[in-house]
This record gives C-alpha cells, sequence and structure tokens, in this order.
C-alpha cells in the first residue's frame, strides 16, 4: 500500500509540476501519508513518509534526481516533513482507534437497548398474560383457591369469596384447615390426598366445608400441582364447586328411583296376575264354548240328514248355515286355544335351521296341491337361535299365507330369504300374490282382523297375530310391506342368544 500510494502521489506531482515547478514538493505527499495512515496504520504511514521525502527529494527538489540528505536546508526539510508525517499518522491512528471505539460501544449500547426493548415487550406481554388470566379467573364460576408449599393461600378469586363469606384480605395467608374446616367423605383423607398429589399431580375428592357463618356445605374439590420452568412444584390450585343442590337433586332421584321401582314391581305383579288369569279364562272359556258348538253342529247335521224330508228347501238351507256357522266358531276357538298355548309355552332357545323348516313347509304345501305351478326360492343355511317347534308354527304361517294368496296366479312366486340391517338380519317371506295397501298395514296384525273377504280368501284372522306373539317372545320384531296386486312381503328379526335371554316369558305388552 505504501508503495503505491507514493508512486500514485509522485505520478500527481509530476503532472503538476508544469505549474508548480519547484512549489510545493511536498504537499501531495502529505495526504498520501494521511490516507496510508488511515487505512494501514501508524506502520505504513511511516514507510510511506520515508519513501514520500526520497520521492520528493529525487524527482522535484533542486539539484533534481539527486539525493540531497546531507545537505543542510534538505536535512532540516527531511526533518520537518517527518515530523509532520508521524504527527499525521499518529493522529490518524488516534482518531481511526477513536471512532472503532466510538463504533463498538454504539454498538453495544444499540444491541443492549434491542436487549432492553425485547425484555420491556417480554415483561409487557408475560404483565398482559397474567392480567387476563387474572381476569379469567375472577370471573369464571367456580372457586379457585392456590396455595404455596407451607400450605398458605396465595390467591382467592371473586368466586371463592361469595361462596365462603371470606373477603380476598381475610383469606389470604390461612390454611386449608383454617378456612374450609373440613371434614372428609368417602374414607378419603389427608394423606391419601397428599400421596395422590405426589403420584398423579391431581387429586379428586367430595368433602363437607363450612362457610364464614358456620353453614356446612358438600364440596367437589379438584386440586393440581403447579410447576416452574425447571419442574419444581412452587404451588397447588384447587377449583371447588358447590355440590349441595347435586346431593339434594340426587336425594330426590335416588328416592323417585325407588318409589318407581315399587310401583313397577306392584304394577308388574298385577299385569302378570292379570296376565295368567286371563290366560286361563279364556282357556277355560275356549274349552267350555266348543262342547256346545260341537253338540249344535252334531245336531244339526243329525237333522239335515235324518229329517230332511221334514223341511223345505229354505229349511235345508238354514241348516247348512248353522252348520257352516259352527264349524267356523270352533275354528276361531281352535286358533284361540292354538294361540293361548303359544303365548304360555315355554321357549326352549336353540340353534335352529330356518331354510330346513321352510323347505319342509313348503313341500307339505306343494303335496297339498300337487297340480298348482309354483316357484319356492329358499336361502340355503339360515341358521337361528329360538324354539324350533314356535319358529316352525311361525313359518307355516307366513308361507301357508303366501301359498294362499297366490293361488289365483298363474304360476306363483314364493321366496324365504335375509337381508343385513344395522343391528340384526332380517329374515323375509315374499310373494307375487295379491298383496294389499300399505293404508291399512296396521290391521295386518290385529286379533280377527282381515283384509279380504272371507269368501275369497278363507281364514280367521288369528294367523299373523300368532306368528308377531311368537317373534316378540324371542326379542325380535315383524313389519310388513306390500301393494295392491304386486305381492306381499313379510320381515321379522330374531336377535342373538345372549339377547334372547331379556325376552324369555311373555311377549311384550300382554
Amino acid at each position: 500500500m505504501a508503495v503505491f500510494s507514493v508512486i500514485v502521489a509522485t505520478l500527481l506531482r509530476w503532472l503538476l509540476d508544469p505549474v508548480w515547478g519547484e512549489n510545493h514538493p511536498m504537499l501531495l505527499y502529505y495526504g498520501v501519508v494521511a490516507i496510508t495512515a488511515w487505512y494501514g496504520g501508524w506502520r505504513v504511514a511511516l514507510i510511506t513518509t520515508i519513501l514520500s521525502w526520497v520521492a520528493a527529494d529525487w524527482f522535484f527538489m533542486e539539484p533534481r534526481h539527486k539525493l540531497n540528505i546531507l545537505d543542510p536546508k534538505h536535512s532540516l526539510a527531511c526533518g520537518i516533513f517527518l515530523a509532520i508525517g508521524l504527527a499525521i499518522a499518529g493522529l490518524s491512528e488516534a482518531a481511526k482507534r477513536a471512532i472503532h471505539r466510538a463504533e463498538t460501544n454504539t454498538r453495544r449500547a444499540w444491541d443492549e437497548s434491542e436487549l432492553l426493548k425485547r425484555e420491556i415487550n417480554e415483561r409487557k406481554r408475560v404483565e398482559a398474560e397474567l392480567k387476563f388470566r387474572a381476569y379469567v379467573l375472577a370471573q369464571i364460576s367456580e372457586a379457585v383457591a392456590a396455595f404455596d408449599m407451607n400450605g398458605r393461600l396465595t390467591y382467592w378469586n371473586p368466586a371463592a369469596q361469595r361462596l365462603y363469606g371470606y373477603t380476598e384480605a381475610e383469606a389470604l395467608g390461612r390454611t386449608a384447615e383454617e378456612l374450609f374446616q373440613y371434614q372428609w367423605l368417602g374414607g378419603q383423607n389427608l394423606p391419601m390426598a397428599l400421596e395422590a398429589l405426589r403420584k398423579d399431580g391431581f387429586w379428586h375428592s367430595e368433602n363437607i366445608h363450612k362457610r364464614k357463618n358456620g353453614q356446612e356445605f358438600f364440596v367437589e374439590s379438584s386440586t393440581s400441582l403447579l410447576q416452574n420452568e425447571h419442574g419444581e412444584v412452587i404451588s397447588y390450585v384447587s377449583v371447588l364447586r358447590d355440590m349441595t343442590e347435586r346431593r339434594r337433586v340426587e336425594r330426590e332421584l335416588a328416592q323417585w328411583s325407588q318409589e318407581l321401582d315399587q310401583r313397577v314391581k306392584e304394577r308388574t305383579a298385577q299385569l302378570e296376575s292379570a296376565y295368567k288369569e286371563m290366560e286361563a279364562f279364556c282357556y277355560s272359556i275356549s274349552h267350555d264354548l266348543r262342547a256346545p258348538i260341537r253338540s249344535i253342529h252334531s245336531f244339526t247335521q243329525i237333522m239335515r240328514d235324518d229329517y230332511a224330508a221334514a223341511f223345505d228347501e229354505a229349511g235345508r238351507k238354514m241348516l247348512g248355515i248353522v252348520m257352516q256357522s259352527s264349524l267356523r266358531m270352533d275354528q276361531l276357538i281352535y286358533d284361540l286355544l292354538y294361540l293361548s298355548r303359544v303365548s304360555r309355552s315355554e321357549l326352549r332357545s336353540q340353534p335352529v335351521n330356518l331354510s330346513t323348516l321352510a323347505r319342509a313347509v313348503t313341500d307339505a304345501l306343494q303335496s297339498s296341491e300337487p297340480r298348482r305351478a309354483a316357484e319356492f326360492v329358499i336361502a340355503p343355511d339360515l341358521v337361528v337361535h329360538g324354539d324350533e317347534r314356535l319358529l316352525r308354527i311361525a313359518l307355516e304361517n307366513l308361507l301357508g299365507n303366501a301359498w294362499k294368496f297366490t293361488g289365483r296366479i298363474p304360476r306363483s312366486r314364493i321366496e324365504f330369504g335375509v337381508i343385513s340391517q344395522a343391528e340384526h338380519c332380517a329374515y323375509f317371506v315374499r310373494d307375487n300374490g295379491i298383496g294389499f295397501d300399505m293404508a291399512y298395514v296396521g290391521k295386518l296384525f290385529g286379533t280377527f282382523q282381515r283384509l279380504h273377504s272371507e269368501a275369497d280368501f278363507p281364514g280367521t284372522g288369528i294367523g299373523l297375530v300368532t306368528v308377531q306373539r311368537i317373534i316378540h317372545r324371542h326379542g325380535g320384531r315383524i313389519w310388513a310391506e306390500g301393494a295392491t296386486n304386486q305381492g306381499a312381503t313379510f320381515y321379522f328379526t330374531l336377535p342373538d342368544a345372549a339377547e334372547q335371554k331379556a325376552f324369555v316369558g311373555n311377549p311384550p305388552g300382554l
């Protein structure tokens, strides 16, 4: 840097030589010394000073192209130049160091200022957060109390003041025992609570506390430990809830539940007694009715066969009507007895192959009318848990109805299968018969209810009632879908063996 600076200054001085001549031979070199001192330090400035003197003496001082160091005049000028150069170098170095120190101090002050700003902002943020939390704690409806590790109260929110009656000034510094005067419930105690807090960091309990006025009340408390950033436990906080109203409601509910259970037991006993009486009455009446009905039929038949000559055509017709009516009445009584047996018989649950039962029933139906064209579609291996005898009766009624109501179809099609539902499988019997109007679907399972005339389709109106009672006894349900002249489908569900245990006995609603 020193050599380069001196060369540049020498070239500039040589360009100005026609103007300056012998005047100002050292002027430009002072600037070079100052620049090198600033950027290179005092050592470089010293070298620059010496080289500048040599260059000025050689090129621009008379006699030129000759070093005149021994000349007193030149020696004096050299000494002055060296002194001034050293002074410039020293001042430049000092100024440079002063500026560097000033910049360093400025940066340090700036960093400290930024750090201070961040600390102030962080403190403001923390203070705002603490104020917000304190505001939230002050606004919540549940009492909150904080205790230090010595068991002394350090925080008492407004809800706690309202609940216990102590102001914040009265409560702060007290222990939980002094403040709450609690009584432990359910076998709980203080060592148990401390052990739970030590192990889990949380404790939940129900105690009896006492207010400032001496009134006792039930309290539900949830206590948690608070830790600092180092994981050290510094406090524990309890959230306290007044359970007096809840306890009162629980007592009332328990009392009502007990009363309701008693009423249910009494009502159930009454219903069971009435049901047994009704079954016995129906059974007895049915037996007592069948004998006179059969007598009427028998004597009428004797009159028609043995005393036909005593009656004209109208009389014989009336005797026929009496015989038909007595037969129908006997069938009705038989169906009622059958329904009574279905309702009263013991339910014996076991695995039952519905497909096998359905096939046996359809084979019997086909054998009863071998010339009738019919197609039976039966899904294979449909196994359920239930009473085989009762389920056979249900399928006989459902498939028998399908066979009956497809009698006028050129080619009957009767299907037995299953579909999947959300909770249970639904088994179905579907036909392509005359169907029914869905507006009257509610009458299908009513006793003696019929949607078609007896002249067209004979029957007593007991079959579907019997099926419904069997399905209900198994804990299932039954329903139907259909349309006029478009066939009908009857669905039923059968819960598994575990679910059926709750339904063993009489069908619901009877």
